[in-house]
């Protein structure tokens, strides 16, 4: 999933967006305080060097990145303020533009469109706009939510009608306290992740709907252990999965 920033004070578009840093100051080329606080609550930093576990293509081109995992779920977050290997930011581009589902936080006056990071993914677009007073720490912050999705996410439901059941818990206009902000907009984005790969239009031939999927992420990682892929013990390994956000 990428998660994207778009400043207040720069030009909308794409080099200007992806070459901005997780630095906060006064830069233009800087992030803003609330966005990293956004981000350190969509999941936990993981240094990618000693991580055995999803990296979502950023194992050798990157250090650390935020992870979120249950049970069930692990997400690698592509995040556009981090540096994705040597600083060019077309090679940021090309892991963000892979993604299915874009989160973009917009600081802009003018509203984030879907072709600023043209792809032919991008299957569900979240837009989060912070509305006046966002960085007066005293004073509780509201967000506005702008949803895009392509119609091809629609997943067929005999409860709604015209067959299409809506993506949730948020929805398109949507106005949200901080402090729920980063668990719903997550749960929104893992909601479409999932319709995506159960969509009827996704079902090609080698299309695995997420319960194949995460079942082939468990059989890959058992496979790993069997054949030797990690250099540590089997106690070491289990203390791990018991302690992941160490």
């Amino acid at each position: 999933m990428a998660v994207i920033f778009v400043a207040g004070d720069r030009p909308m578009d794409k080099q200007s967006i992806l070459t901005s840093s997780n630095q906060i100051g006064d830069s233009k080329q800087c992030s803003s305080r609330l966005f990293e606080q956004f981000v350190a609550r969509l999941g936990w930093e993981v240094n990618l060097n000693k991580h055995d576990y999803y990296a979502g293509g950023l194992a050798n081109v990157s250090t650390t990145a935020p992870y979120y995992c249950t049970a069930t779920t692990e997400i690698l977050f592509h995040v556009s303020t981090r540096s994705m290997g040597d600083g060019d930011w077309t090679k940021k581009l090309r892991h963000i533009g892979n993604d299915e589902i874009h989160i973009v936080w917009c600081e802009n006056i003018v509203d984030y469109r879907r072709n600023i990071i043209p792809t032919e993914f991008c299957d569900f677009l979240i837009v989060i706009y912070p509305l006046t007073n966002f960085r007066d720490d005293q004073s509780p912050a509201l967000f506005r939510i702008q949803i895009d999705e392509k119609s091809s996410l629609n997943v067929e439901s005999d409860n709604y009608i015209g067959g299409a059941a809506p993506i949730g818990p948020l929805f398109d206009g949507a106005l949200v306290d901080w402090s729920l902000l980063a668990p719903l907009v997550r749960a929104t984005a893992l909601n479409a992740s999932r319709a995506k790969k159960t969509s009827v239009t996704s079902k090609a031939a080698d299309a695995h709907d997420f319960v194949e999927h995460r079942f082939e992420a468990f059989e890959n990682l058992a496979s790993k252990m069997e054949n030797g892929g990690y250099q540590t013990s089997y106690n070491e390994t289990i203390k791990k999965l018991w302690n992941i956000r160490n």
